[in-house]
């Protein structure tokens, strides 16, 4: 389905978004699944995408603990991922998930799997004081030496802006 998108749009994608699925799938679950989409890529365009897999609330790769497995599991097995596979981290759904845990399971996540980051809360702007430690956030963020996406994961796009301009506001203050 995504190579038929990619052909009837006329390019393919230079990144894709995954969830994990449930508690059925595992890591070589996961690895083969991107493997199969970066292959079909690259045997019809030519190029394969940047595959982002998103913590999921709920899915069996949802807190810092289970992204962190992950990631050791890709270095020991498929090192070579690395510059084609990473996370594109929900900060929201990570709080969702572990509550007064937040920071532990955040800093437990490998800088090297961070390609992206989904910032809302609650799918509306953030704040300061809105319950994530949006500081320690940026400052990660900001920490990170490999490109990255920030993706404003709101559901009405006139609030976008306000989204882009907190983000800027916070990684100005960390400069």
């Amino acid at each position: 389905m995504i190579l038929d998108l990619s052909d009837f749009l006329g390019t393919p994608p230079a990144k894709i978004e995954i969830h994990p699925g449930d508690h059925r799938n595992s890591f070589a679950d996961i690895i083969h699944g991107v493997k199969t989409i970066q292959s079909g890529f690259g045997d019809t365009f030519g190029s394969a995408p940047m595959i982002l897999l998103e913590n999921r609330t709920g899915q069996f790769i949802s807190d810092g603990f289970a992204i962190s497995r992950l990631w050791e599991y890709v270095m020991q097995n498929d090192p070579e991922l690395a510059d084609s596979f990473g996370i594109v981290l929900d900060i929201q759904q990570l709080s969702t998930v572990t509550w007064q845990n937040f920071l532990p399971s955040f800093h437990q996540i490998h800088n090297a799997c961070l390609k992206g980051f989904h910032i809302h809360r609650l799918h509306k702007p953030p704040r300061i004081g809105d319950g994530i430690p949006w500081s320690e956030v940026f400052t990660k963020i900001t920490e990170i030496e490999h490109d990255i996406i920030i993706n404003p994961e709101i559901h009405h796009n006139n609030r976008v802006a306000d989204v882009i301009g907190f983000c800027e506001g916070m990684i100005r203050n960390k400069e």
